[in-house]
């Protein structure tokens, strides 16, 4: 495995910077830094991010991290010239400059958040085995979840509320990223997107549905127990039941019994 000298890399990385208002120079000269440090039999220690499949990259997470926090302050600086190299980024095969563009897109200032959305729609869209749709999402809107999260459910609504099933998805995941943040307290607002979107929940996103009430329940057990026992007993729809019936290990002893028995007079054929 190629070592990494860190002092070195910062040089390399240095000079990369002079090409940033130039997209296809700055894509050029960033492959050849990431090709410099990629070895196939590359093996991530405990360290590696888990929200993304470190085993598939053939660069050491430390040269992703360094080129992160070092393009930070150029990718504030300079927006519009970030978001033409995150274009030209993600047009690249080479799934390490793909999550060069979602990571910069993350640290693009709030007043180019449509763009950042639109990319986000688009390249959540594009399936990879190193990266998921949630991972995307997690990384390109952290700007935007650590100033204005509630321009992301915002969004989310919006995608959960779309005819497309993808878009579906990606509204689905995002709502389980803001439920999973830990400053997040806009519940309510949650509750109230998946209020209109949990009757028509397709098969297909039953696992996403299950994650983000999970997500809720770890979070306040009480308005989720009460939100999904107000749904059996009034709107028992084919998606509650059967998110209901997979929460129940989950539910607190003391409030397993009643939810069972609203179940057992909604039995799914």
């Amino acid at each position: 495995m190629t070592a990494v000298n860190l002092l070195q890399l910062k040089k390399q990385i240095n000079a990369l910077l002079w090409t940033f208002m130039d997209p296809e120079a700055f894509r050029k000269d960033l492959k050849k830094l990431i090709e410099q440090y990629s070895n196939l039999s590359y093996k991530p220690g405990k360290g590696a991010a888990s929200s993304i499949q470190s085993s598939e990259l053939h660069v050491p997470p430390l040269v992703l991290r360094a080129l992160e926090v070092d393009l930070y302050q150029t990718v504030r600086e300079h927006p519009q010239a970030a978001l033409n190299n995150c274009d030209f980024l993600w047009k690249d095969p080479n799934n390490e400059m793909h999550i060069v563009a979602f990571k910069m897109l993350g640290n693009i200032p709030l007043d180019h958040q449509q763009e950042v959305f639109q990319r986000i729609e688009q390249w959540a869209k594009e399936p990879s085995e190193v990266y998921s749709e949630k991972t995307i999402l997690l990384n390109a809107t952290l700007t935007i979840r650590r100033n204005e999260p509630d321009k992301l459910l915002e969004k989310a609504k919006e995608w959960c509320q779309s005819t497309f099933l993808k878009d579906q998805s990606i509204g689905l995941k995002a709502l389980i990223i803001l439920a999973e943040e830990p400053s997040y307290i806009n519940l309510p607002g949650i509750f109230h997107t998946l209020e209109g979107i949990l009757p028509k929940t397709p098969p297909v996103l039953q696992s996403d549905l299950f994650d983000l009430l999970l997500a809720l329940l770890e979070k306040s057990e009480i308005e989720t127990i009460f939100f999904v026992r107000q749904k059996l007993e009034q709107e028992p729809s084919k998606p509650i039941i059967r998110t209901a019936r997979k929460l129940l290990p989950y539910f607190p002893e003391s409030t397993r019994q009643s939810i069972q028995t609203v179940l057992r007079n909604h039995p799914i054929k």
